[in-house]
């Protein structure tokens, strides 16, 4: 018995240790097709951080109280990939998994995290650079 379960365990982590780790199509808003697919050959730790990025580097918390009151909160520095010009984030809603922090313009601090008005009583904090890198550690 003890045979089989060690067995198993041991194909199990086989198998987690050769699972390919598929880029996100939202990386493209940073990354070329061909930039992602050596990552993804390669089983690239970096591709390990971005995917993770793109839904960990962020929340949304409702603020109880009118956005407007929070003079010193911007709304959310956006520029299309493609163009390279501004476009609306209203459309852009980051409790959807489509949502891509990758687009926007955010100057990520090393210790201080960054807070955007959303909507009327949403914001968005973005995470510092230090307090991301610990949560993709603890991931791992």
């Amino acid at each position: 018995m003890k045979q089989f379960l060690f067995y198993t365990f041991f194909v199990f982590g086989l198998a987690y240790s050769f699972a390919q780790i598929q880029a996100d199509n939202r990386l493209l808003a940073r990354f070329s097709q061909t930039k992602l697919t050596q990552l993804e050959q390669a089983q690239s730790a970096e591709l390990k951080f971005w995917n993770y990025y793109l839904n960990n580097s962020f929340k949304v918390l409702e603020v109880g109280t009118k956005t407007s009151e929070y003079t010193s909160l911007y709304n959310i520095p956006a520029t299309n990939p493609d163009t390279g010009m501004p476009f609306d984030v209203s459309n852009e809603d980051p409790i959807h998994s489509s949502f891509n922090p990758l687009k926007f313009d955010i100057p990520l601090s090393l210790n201080e995290k960054q807070i955007y008005k959303l909507d009327s009583n949403r914001v968005i904090v973005f995470y510092s650079k230090k307090t991301f890198v610990d949560l993709f550690n603890q991931s791992l």
